[in-house]
C-alpha cells in the first residue's frame, strides 16, 4: 500500500499507508489530518484539501510543470489541447470525484485554488489527487507549514 507523508505546521510527519483509488483528500480525513477538512467531499467546492507538493514529486502530482518553472504550472484554459493530457492517458479510468485526475490540473481546480489560504507554485487541492501505486512516499505540506522545501 502506498505511503503518503503530511508535514504538519507544528514540523510532525505523519505517514500513513493509503489506498489505491482513493483521493488523498479522503485518505487525510479518514485518518484525521489536522489541516484537510474536505468540506465540499471532493466536489471542487472549496479549497479545504489545499496541500503543497514536494519537488521531487511535482512531474507526477503536478503535471506540466518543472522544479525549474518559477511560477504555477500553465493554466489549462491557454494550453494547447495536445498538451492538456499525457500521452496514453484516454484509456485511464476517472476517479469518482469532480473532475479529479492527477493528469491534468482543471479550470475548476484552477478557480478553487485562486481561493486557498496561501497558495504556492507548488499547490494543489488534495481531493484531486488520486493514489496510486508510483505514488508511494508522496510528501505533501499543509498550508501554513514550513517545510524548507
Amino acid at each position: 500500500m502506498p505511503q503518503i507523508h503530511f508535514h504538519h505546521k507544528d514540523g510532525t510527519v505523519k505517514i500513513i499507508d493509503a489506498q489505491p483509488g482513493l483521493s488523498i483528500m479522503e485518505v487525510a480525513v479518514k485518518n484525521k489530518i489536522v489541516g484537510i477538512e474536505g468540506a465540499c467531499g471532493g466536489s471542487l467546492a472549496c479549497a479545504t484539501c489545499h496541500v503543497y507538493v514536494h519537488p521531487d514529486w511535482w512531474d507526477k502530482v503536478l503535471p506540466g510543470y518543472s522544479k525549474e518553472m518559477s511560477s504555477r504550472p500553465p493554466d489549462p484554459r491557454s494550453a494547447r489541447s495536445e498538451d492538456k493530457l499525457r500521452p496514453g492517458s484516454s484509456d485511464i479510468e476517472a476517479p469518482a470525484f469532480a473532475g479529479a485526475t492527477d493528469l491534468k490540473i482543471s479550470d475548476d481546480e484552477n478557480d478553487m485554488l485562486d481561493l486557498a489560504f496561501d497558495l504556492r507554485k507548488n499547490s494543489r487541492l488534495s481531493c484531486q489527487i488520486i493514489v496510486r501505486d508510483d505514488l508511494d512516499g508522496l510528501i505533501l505540506a499543509l498550508p501554513g507549514s514550513k517545510p524548507g522545501w
